[in-house]
């Protein structure tokens, strides 16, 4: 996905992620986002340190977790195969009823998109940049174009 450009055109970096919050406060994204979620179990110095790379980095959240507000929310699963395979091949419908079923009674739905090429790539990142409380990522090979975008 291309970066964004600036008003005059440059393309601007990419917004920080809480991994690059993490890196820099030196603590692990686990304790970054315990940190984001108010959690008891972290230090005062930690809290400090990740709140301090967090105005350093100019972090944003662009979302906030909304299965724990609501007692629900959406997971998107997120299946990088061809129609063909993934149509043919019953492996991901049982995958995908599983995942759905052992979702349901937390309060959580499934929302399934499947991305062939970059057009679709892009489609998918911004479904996911409007606000999922997690992705599963199926059948990703290599180095996904979608990690960077997910990692948030």
């Amino acid at each position: 996905m291309p970066a964004p450009a600036d008003a005059a055109g440059s393309p601007s970096p990419p917004p920080p992620t809480l991994t690059d919050v993490a890196l820099r406060a030196g603590v692990s994204t686990a304790t970054a986002s315990r940190v984001l979620t108010g959690s008891a179990r972290v230090s005062e110095e930690t809290n400090r340190r990740v709140q301090e790379a967090i105005a350093q980095l100019g972090y944003v959240r662009r979302r906030a977790p909304r299965a724990h507000r609501s007692g629900g929310g959406s997971i998107a699963a997120i299946v990088t195969e061809s129609s063909q395979r993934f149509f043919s091949d019953p492996f991901f419908a049982r995958l995908l009823h599983g995942a759905s079923r052992a979702l349901a009674p937390a309060g959580y739905q499934l929302a399934f998109v499947a991305v062939q090429d970059r057009s679709e790539y892009v489609a998918a990142a911004r479904f996911v940049q409007r606000g999922v409380d997690g992705v599963l990522l199926v059948s990703s090979h290599g180095s996904d174009p979608l990690m960077p975008v997910l990692d948030t």
